[in-house]
């Protein structure tokens, strides 16, 4: 099998796929291979078929990407549907605990759970237990986060036992000689499982379709030789499968008959918004971008529309001292193109990537300089310097960090400093790290910063509001600590990836310490397997068109936010429904975001899709109105005839995953 094949629009389903005809007595799988692009659904593909061919139509598939896989996750009735779930390539760190609670109880119901121990399901977590809790840890066979400990009260199954019992594994990566020429011995366990309640957890070391020893996930598509190629993986898979079900409460049933027991109820939200009454910043750079220097040094301006159609008014910009002298695209005079946006820049030290174990003196004077130069000659632009991008937390660099903002700060004091600059990604910020960094930094630093790959938003605001008040009274600035993000990316595609973006920024705007997310990068940039960064992905085609679209969505929504208040019908579905309100800062624009996440599935009950019914009072004068609609791969704008003065009505069904935008403006 060909993993490397490109799958073809007709035959993607990335997000809901049924694969099976609803044979009765189906297995009903709930299947999640991660992230990082098209190989995740490459790999989830494969398993499917893979069963089907070795039990036709035993087993009923529902696939979704990490993202999407858990927020369904924290819709009451969503996992109580299947049999089995099976997750893996996946960190607990990218997992709510909202999500986790489900998993634990979904097992404790009767359910299976195999959780495929594998690239980023091996990782720990750093963060605060008493901030982000994390109940699946309760329930694992193994004493996390030592993947390999098992638990007193779990079971180790060799590849000759169990459900692997009978199955011939020579030739594959289990058996597969180390450097030495020799085959490991004794030969790891194929898995740990462990009874919790009613139901079974399964840590399966191997077999998830292309997974293979000792290959970085980011790597290869594919191994020769691998799982992937292993005849017996299907009827691995199915044994695998019907063991973990054997308990579940409805294997009766199939994918049909399960879900026809949910009721469909109408979803309404009714959203009165008072564009008078400012309430807030909208924050607008919470949309920035990693960075301009990649579009114009990098890229020579190449996508400098494509990016400009995104309204960059109030974003901010790192390492922008690279770019101010450069001439490249339309604007040719960067200082300007920064002062008609306000987009405000980032000093960063060059390099800056553990460089300061490598700098001599001259190097010194050189990079304080630097930055020291461009703070005076645009102090209007300038407004921040960061001495290091994800260094390593230690006395080395915190002597760096002191040193470096000291001697910039000393002639340039307007600035403010942000660190530590942490690669916390889905691992959580480390508690150790930052209160050392704090207490050794915290004099020199204003604004605190770490990379948020992978991560929830609101796992990610639980560690804002606990850092941010750890932080007061001990930083160069006063208060409360503000904090902003200068990389993020869910790893996504297609719906999950917009459902991530847009819940990002429904997340993020409302919070007052959040002052500024970038998105990683500017351009389609490749850094390993099938993933492809890059906000400026804009053809509709693209599988990763949802980078560009989840920001298009909001170019609007800039100035204040304004008074918005909603009821929502059913109430449960009040987590499904995002609406923000803006006025600009001119009072010239009025803008109504509105958006219907992955659905309401409750309980019993279910909306497929949710009605946006919106009132506005708008500020005097006469008023045209502008749609836009969108989805991962669609933008659409629609100009409604008339005017309108004093109050309008706007009116849409959304379905799952899509969003609209009205923005009104005065003649």
């Amino acid at each position: 099998m060909n993993l490397k094949k490109t799958l073809k629009m007709a035959t993607m389903a990335a997000c809901a796929t049924v694969c099976a005809t609803g044979a009765k007595g189906e297995i009903k799988v709930l299947l999640c291979t991660g992230d990082y692009g098209m190989w995740a659904q490459d790999r989830a593909k494969a398993i499917q078929e893979e069963v089907q061919n070795a039990a036709p139509d035993a087993c009923s598939f529902e696939v979704e990407q990490a993202y999407n896989f858990v927020r369904k996750l924290e819709e009451p009735g969503y996992a109580r549907r299947f049999d089995v779930i099976v997750a893996g390539d996946i960190a607990l760190g990218q997992m709510t605990t909202r999500s986790q609670e489900a998993l634990v109880e979904f097992v404790e119901n009767g359910g299976g759970f195999v959780y495929v121990i594998w690239a980023k399901s091996s990782l720990g977590f750093n963060g605060s237990r008493e901030v982000e809790p994390l109940p699946l840890v309760a329930i694992l066979p193994y004493e996390f986060p030592d993947t390999r400990a098992a638990r007193d009260d779990a079971s180790a199954i060799a590849y000759t036992d169990g459900v692997f019992k009978g199955l011939n594994f020579s030739g594959t990566p289990l058996l597969a000689p180390d450097k030495d020429g020799k085959v490991p011995d004794p030969v790891m366990p194929m898995a740990l499982e462990r009874k919790h309640g009613k139901g079974n957890v399964f840590a399966l070391y191997g077999v998830f379709g292309s997974s293979y020893r000792g290959i970085s996930y980011a790597k290869y598509e594919k191994n020769p030789g691998g799982w992937d190629e292993w005849p017996q993986a299907g009827e691995c898979w199915v044994r695998i499968l019907k063991h973990m079900a054997k308990d579940s409460p409805v294997l009766g049933g199939t994918r049909t008959s399960t879900d026809a027991k949910y009721k469909v109820v109408p979803c309404v939200a009714e959203i009165a918004v008072d564009a008078t009454k400012a309430i807030d910043d909208v924050r607008a750079a919470n949309f920035s971008i990693v960075a301009l220097q990649q579009l114009y040094n990098e890229d020579g301006g190449n996508g400098e529309a494509d990016f400009l159609e995104l309204n960059p008014l109030d974003w901010f910009d790192r390492r922008t001292q690279e770019v101010l002298g450069n001439t490249a695209g339309k604007w040719t005079n960067k200082p300007a193109l920064f002062r008609h946006y306000n987009i405000k820049g980032i000093i960063m030290a060059g390099a800056s990537y553990g460089s300061h174990s490598k700098w001599d003196e001259a190097a010194w004077d050189k990079e304080v300089k630097s930055a020291v130069d461009s703070a005076k000659q645009y102090p209007d632009i300038q407004a921040f310097l960061q001495p290091g991008n994800e260094p390593h937390p230690n006395q080395g660099y915190y002597d760096f960090y002191n040193k470096y903002a000291e001697r910039v700060l000393k002639e340039a004091p307007d600035l403010k400093v942000i660190g530590p600059g942490y690669a916390s990604n889905l691992w959580g910020p480390s508690e150790k790290d930052m209160i050392e960094f704090i207490d050794v930094c915290g004099k020199n630093t204003d604004v605190l910063n770490w990379h948020i790959y992978a991560r929830a938003p609101d796992s990610v605001v639980s560690q804002v509001k606990h850092w941010s008040n750890y932080a007061d009274g001990k930083l160069r600035a006063k208060g409360p600590a503000e904090v902003m993000f200068t990389e993020a990316d869910a790893w996504n595609t297609r719906e999950s990836q917009y459902n991530y973006l847009l819940d990002r920024a429904f997340t993020f705007l409302p919070e007052p310490e959040i002052i500024a997310t970038y998105q990683y990068c500017m351009r389609p940039r490749h850094e390993g397997g099938t993933y492809w960064f890059g906000v400026l992905h804009t053809k509709p085609d693209s599988e990763f068109a949802a980078n560009y679209n989840g920001y298009w969505i909001f170019r609007n929504l800039r100035g204040k936010l304004v008074e918005t208040k909603a009821e929502i019908t059913p109430a449960a579905a009040n987590a499904n429904c995002h609406v923000l309100s803006s006025v600009s800062k001119d009072g010239k624009t009025v803008t109504v975001v509105a958006h219907y996440d992955t659905g309401y599935l409750g309980v019993d009950e279910k909306s497929p899709a949710a009605t946006f019914k919106v009132n506005v009072k708008l500020p005097e004068g006469k008023y045209t109105l502008e749609r836009s609609d969108g989805a991962w791969n669609k933008r659409e704008v629609t100009q409604i005839p008339g005017e309108v003065s004093g109050e309008s009505i706007a009116e849409t069904t959304l379905e799952p995953s899509t969003a609209v935008a009205w923005t009104w403006h005065r003649k």
